[in-house]
């Protein structure tokens, strides 16, 4: 299973196929998007209780 080290205050989701990032911190966060993927809401630089969903492509 891989891991990820993400801030602490930071949770990332994956529900019905969409990523989803939030950052619970007083502080301006970044977290890592692979490129290839579609971000439909936010950036990968996340506000203050910010929040960005993405979509990754797949190969199929």
């Amino acid at each position: 299973v891989p891991t990820e080290d993400l801030p602490y205050g930071v949770v990332k989701e994956w529900r019905d196929g969409f990523y989803i990032a939030l950052n619970y911190t007083s502080d301006i966060q970044e977290i890592a998007i692979p490129d290839e993927a579609e971000i439909l809401i936010g950036s990968a630089r996340l506000a203050p209780a910010g929040v960005v969903v993405w979509k990754e492509k797949t190969n199929k």
